[in-house]
């Protein structure tokens, strides 16, 4: 969700043991997964947490990358006052240059122009940080110009029916294809296999050979 940390779709502390947080996913996913009536979106992002936060070395980048700003403390003041500067960045957004604030420690950010989604990345070079769209599987630092995989995106394999080439996609990708042999597959929405239609390539629908529903091409 716009602004939420990943701690918070789980609902659970930022100091959450391991266990905590596996068993904050299975709660959460039992009462929001599509098929009881939750929310597809919610769900996918939900995972993409879980994903993060359940691998120690992930989790560790995400903590690094997003942790949010320190409190500053008043000698002489009462109550903990926010700081005044570092809460938040001025965006501006590479599509259609609509600026806004965003916060710099959130996960994921869409931009009120265009509704594209955003990612805060590090470069593992210069160590700066770049804005970076969010379905993006790598990515250009915009200060020295190396080349990163999105450490949030997924990857997932198979192998071509046609070529047999092993062909990596984003996890979830509803539409991909061989770069070898140009083989195009589909994500079935019931069964979320991965095939390649066949027959007339003109038919606006095919039929999944897993569990024959009709989706569109």
């Amino acid at each position: 969700m716009e602004g939420m940390s990943l701690y918070s779709l789980l609902d659970v502390e930022r100091g959450a043991s391991n266990e905590e947080i596996r068993t904050a996913f299975r709660k959460m996913s039992k009462k929001l997964h599509p098929d009881l009536g939750g929310s597809s979106d919610y769900f996918r992002e939900l995972r993409e947490a879980y994903g993060t936060l359940g691998d120690p070395e992930r989790r560790q980048l995400y903590d690094r990358l997003f942790a949010p700003p320190p409190v500053r403390e008043k000698a002489s003041a009462k109550v903990d006052e926010p700081t005044p500067h570092g809460e938040s960045i001025e965006f501006s957004c590479t599509i259609c240059r609509r600026r806004q604030s965003v916060y710099r420690w959130a996960n994921r950010f869409v931009c009120a122009g265009c509704d594209i989604a955003f990612r805060f990345g590090q470069c593992p070079s210069c160590k700066k940080t770049s804005q970076v769209k969010e379905n993006l599987v790598s990515w250009t630092c915009s200060h020295c110009e190396q080349v990163s995989l999105s450490s949030w995106v997924t990857l997932e394999r198979l192998r071509c029916t046609v070529c047999t080439t092993r062909v990596t996609y984003p996890r979830g990708a509803k539409r991909f294809s061989c770069p070898k042999c140009s083989t195009r597959y589909s994500r079935c929405p019931k069964c979320q296999e991965c095939v390649s239609p066949k027959g007339d390539l003109g038919k606006k629908k095919v039929r999944c050979p897993h569990c024959r529903k009709r989706f569109a091409r």
